[in-house]
């Protein structure tokens, strides 16, 4: 998870992407945005876009992902490591 301004990113590995959760009224009620698939329906892991990320293995039932925001650039940047991607 990392948090960035109002909003708060987490790394959703059963489906394969990183949701965005902006803050509404004091609360993070619902994800807007998804990084690593082409909508909220999705979540196959390895498609041929090249923005897919693989951070849930269903056979050995790990998980291998982490966030990192590095605040001292403008704009910030968000790093996402994909580790059963080897990215």
């Amino acid at each position: 998870m990392a948090l960035l301004g109002d909003d708060f990113w987490v790394v959703d590995a059963s489906n394969n992407r990183v949701t965005v959760w902006p803050q509404s009224g004091g609360l993070y009620t619902a994800a807007s945005k998804i990084l690593g698939q082409t909508d909220f329906g999705f979540n196959a892991p390895n498609l041929i876009e090249g923005r897919e990320l693989f951070i849930y293995d269903p056979a050995s039932r790990q998980a291998a992902a982490g966030l990192a925001v590095d605040t001292t650039t403008e704009p910030p940047h968000l790093y996402v490591a994909d580790t059963l991607n080897s990215r």
